[in-house]
């Protein structure tokens, strides 16, 4: 217990004395940022149809293949959760809203920070708790990487426009 949250409080120092000072090369910070494939990209990012999300593989196989296995990590910082319940169709349903924050370290380096959410549902027998945290995480790293500029044609407008309209010529 304590000894994990004084090991996360002594790297997230290190880290952020470090922020901002990453050493990337020009070929590096090109890569990170080139335009994913248009097959990277899903619908209904926050529960929203008509907003898309980048499939999560793809930012770890980008950050994998220019920064190196081992060169950067995801840090969950804290987890917590919100139970719920609502009436639907004449039956309660109970849940639980689990929430990761979480820190994106490149080479020992702080590069953002992000909170990530799903909800779980006891009563779904496809899911588990470790899956809602997993899915938390995740969400988590999207979001840190838009903060460090990766994938960020998921949130231009233009970009996304396009990507639906190629998506429907494609299935024409």
């Amino acid at each position: 217990g304590q000894a994990k949250i004084d090991a996360v409080a002594h790297l997230t120092m290190k880290a952020y004395e470090a922020a901002g000072q990453i050493p990337l090369s020009d070929d590096e910070r090109t890569k990170l940022q080139a335009d994913f494939p248009d097959v990277a990209f899903r619908e209904g990012a926050g529960g929203k149809a008509d907003l898309l999300y980048l499939e999560h593989a793809y930012l770890r196989d980008r950050l994998n293949s220019v920064i190196g296995v081992g060169q950067w990590a995801l840090v969950p910082r804290s987890r917590w959760g919100e139970d719920f319940e609502y009436q639907s169709k004449g039956r309660t349903v109970k849940g639980t809203i689990v929430y990761v924050e979480a820190m994106l370290l490149v080479r020992g380096c702080f590069v953002s920070e992000a909170v990530g959410d799903m909800t779980y549902y006891p009563s779904n027998a496809q899911t588990n708790y470790g899956d809602a945290v997993e899915g938390a995480k995740t969400q988590a790293l999207r979001r840190c990487c838009k903060e460090f500029g990766v994938g960020l044609q998921a949130w231009k407008k233009a970009w996304c426009e396009g990507w639906w309209q190629r998506r429907n010529d494609a299935s024409k």
